[in-house]
């Protein structure tokens, strides 16, 4: 039996996203001290070394499971807001859609890399005011400039920055952990 005044030991095996933030959360608790917790997260290789570092980083209030979705979409936005996201861990709003194109060949056979085979700078003409003319009629986001609107057959949104956000997935995963370890977690990498 042990008596209230034992410091409790908790350990958190695995430094993806969901170790990483529940060590972060676990710190940010009222009931959270570290003179009465030891917070140990077990990492086998490095944090953010598998899935969680690769992932695609799309968070989405029309994505699915709807219920726990809204959750996990505001409180991305509360982190960003109190951690400088932005910069620390590349968040944004963004579109996001599917899109359809048919591809192209380029005028010049042997240009390669958007130079001439004499090395001068080619232009794709997507940025004029009649391309971009074209992409606004199509329902385009201003973010997709780069496509050429004669190569895009169709565009259907999924989401707009009112209701979708990305983060950089390896950035966020590691952030969380350094945040979580400046409140006293103890993190142990290579820990077989």
């Amino acid at each position: 039996m042990t008596s209230s005044a034992e410091k409790k030991e908790i350990v958190i095996i695995g430094g993806g996203i969901i170790g990483c933030t529940s060590a972060y959360f676990l710190t940010r608790h009222p009931d959270y001290h570290p003179s009465k917790h030891n917070i140990t997260l077990l990492e086998a290789s490095k944090i953010a070394g598998g899935a969680s570092g690769k992932a695609g980083g799309l968070l989405g209030l029309w994505a699915y499971p709807s219920n726990i979705v809204p959750l996990s979409y505001r409180l991305h936005a509360q982190l960003a807001k109190e951690h400088g996201g932005e910069t620390r861990w590349g968040y944004r709003r963004i579109h996001c859609g599917q899109l359809s194109a048919k591809g192209r060949l380029n005028q010049t056979k042997s240009a390669t890399n958007g130079h001439s085979a004499k090395g001068e700078s080619l232009s794709l003409n997507k940025r004029d005011a009649k391309a971009l003319g074209k992409m606004t009629a199509a329902g385009i986001p201003k973010d997709l400039n780069w496509f050429s609107p004669e190569s895009v057959r169709d565009y259907s949104e999924m989401g707009d920055p009112s209701t979708t956000a990305q983060v950089h997935p390896y950035q966020f995963t590691t952030a969380m952990a350094e945040l979580a370890q400046e409140k006293g977690v103890n993190i142990i990498l290579n820990a077989l």
